[in-house]
């Protein structure tokens, strides 16, 4: 069996990226939620399972220089070896750290918002996702905000070949409840570029 880093790598290295169901042009979703947020602008921010494109928001937000970090399980989706990455800061004209790893091992700074758009959702073990709530709080600041969405209980069950949980907006906020308060919590369809409706629960959160 595949471990997740080698599935990823190859979803990554074998689907174009115009086929991913999870590419989007429209970040509004985000951007929106980045806004409501954010202790300050510009602010420190993390895109956990963010890759680097169009469709990465730490592309389109403001942020202290230097202060815009990536994680990804995956090299391919992070550039690495390649000049994608190169062209991509070049592009930007801006300072970003990058890591790959798994978001509940790898080193992650201190930051004000935590961004994260269908990566918490393929935990579905309950010591996973206890891990996850627990590292978000160790690495927000006080008073920083959290967002994190992935398929509701009218989503698909699963993505890219996984299993996923889904949860409702209550559920999400339960989870999170013990380090954060609620800020907002909703669902919203994302369109594939398929043109597949693809049903996901929202949780806005303020670390306590």
């Amino acid at each position: 069996m595949a471990t997740s880093e080698e599935h990823w790598e190859h979803v990554y290295e074998s689907t174009p990226d115009a086929e991913r169901s999870w590419a989007r042009k429209d970040l509004k979703d985000s951007l929106n939620a980045i806004d409501r947020v954010a202790p300050r602008v510009p602010c420190a921010i993390i895109d956990v399972g963010g890759g680097v494109g169009d469709d990465s928001i730490t592309s389109h937000v403001a942020f202290d220089d230097g202060a815009g970090y990536i994680l990804d399980i995956s090299a391919a989706a992070l550039g690495v070896n390649s000049d994608e990455r190169d062209q991509w800061i070049s592009i930007m004209g801006v300072n970003y750290s990058f890591c790959v790893g798994d978001v509940l091992t790898a080193p992650i700074p201190q930051v004000e918002v935590w961004h994260d758009r269908a990566t918490m959702h393929f935990l579905t073990d309950v010591k996973d996702r206890r891990r996850y709530v627990e590292r978000a709080a160790d690495h927000i600041v006080p008073g920083g905000g959290i967002i994190v969405s992935g398929f509701s209980t009218e989503g698909p069950t699963h993505c890219s070949g996984l299993e996923v949980l889904r949860r409702s907006p209550g559920e999400l906020t339960a989870e999170f409840s013990e380090y954060f308060d609620v800020i907002d919590a909703y669902e919203a369809d994302h369109i594939t570029p398929t043109g597949v409706v693809q049903r996901f629960a929202w949780y806005l959160g303020r670390r306590k």
